[in-house]
């Protein structure tokens, strides 16, 4: 029996509709696949899973737009080399640089915002008042971060990279570099992790402060990244992004 053009139309739209349907679905069962290095408490794994401020908002908004979200740890350099051979979506917690905006997707609203200070020896504390004062001293950084170009170009510093955050501060302690550059909360977690709190003191004055976000793979979607964006940006206005950031902001004894 013949059907009717009218009929056919219903159905195709019909059809259509279905097809719509399912691939909504599908993009909001969709899982990303984050990566990023332990930077205990921001970010961390405990009891097998995925912690810390940095991750909990992340994860909330990706909620709040239907994703689901899953973390691996990797160190960071790794974390890098992923997003930029697009085998992950996106590092959590990356500083911006001129280099990485020409290779990766930022969104303009940052997950947070950091202090970086200088980790040295209570012994022999090297207090931080500008660079040209860290003439003569040897400064171990983390491999594969970004730091404020100062640092680089300061006269008269010894820089040596380390592996990460622990390797750096268990050199200071040890004497082996004048000082450490980390993350304030970052470094005084680890240090008391370590047992090495009581050996260690923080310049009271940041090197440098400024964002850090999530950042996404040269293949992402710009029109996800600005869904991203906007998600975010209106997740930072809610009591549950002070609460969840409450820590990050608490000031560590030194």
């Amino acid at each position: 029996m013949a059907i009717p053009d009218a009929l056919h139309r219903h159905l195709r739209a019909a059809v259509a509709g279905l097809c719509l349907l399912g691939a909504s679905s599908l993009a909001s069962a969709e899982s990303l696949r984050l990566v990023t290095e332990a930077w205990p408490p921001l970010v961390d794994q405990r009891d097998g899973r995925p912690s810390g401020p940095l991750w909990s908002v992340t994860e909330a908004v990706f909620e709040r737009m239907g994703y689901d979200s899953q973390l691996v740890f990797v160190p960071w350099k790794r974390a890098l080399d992923l997003v930029a051979r697009n085998r992950a979506d996106a590092v959590v917690g990356a500083g911006k640089t001129e280099d990485r905006v020409r290779l990766f997707q930022y969104p303009d609203e940052p997950l947070a915002n950091s202090e970086t200070t200088l980790f040295s020896n209570r012994k022999e504390p090297v207090q931080f008042t500008d660079f040209d004062a860290l003439a003569g001293k040897t400064i171990a950084l983390s491999s594969g971060y970004s730091y404020t170009p100062e640092i680089w170009s300061a006269p008269g510093v010894t820089r040596e990279e380390v592996r990460d955050i622990r390797s750096g501060l268990q050199m200071v302690a040890l004497g082996r570099v004048d000082a450490f550059v980390a993350n304030r909360q970052v470094g005084w977690y680890e240090a008391n992790r370590l047992g090495l709190a009581d050996k260690l003191t923080a310049s009271r004055k940041p090197i440098s402060e400024g964002p850090v976000y999530l950042m996404f793979s040269p293949e992402t979607p710009t029109s996800f990244v600005q869904d991203f964006n906007q998600a975010l940006t209106a997740f930072r206005q809610t009591a549950d992004y002070r609460r969840l950031m409450a820590d990050f902001s608490a000031p560590e004894a030194e």
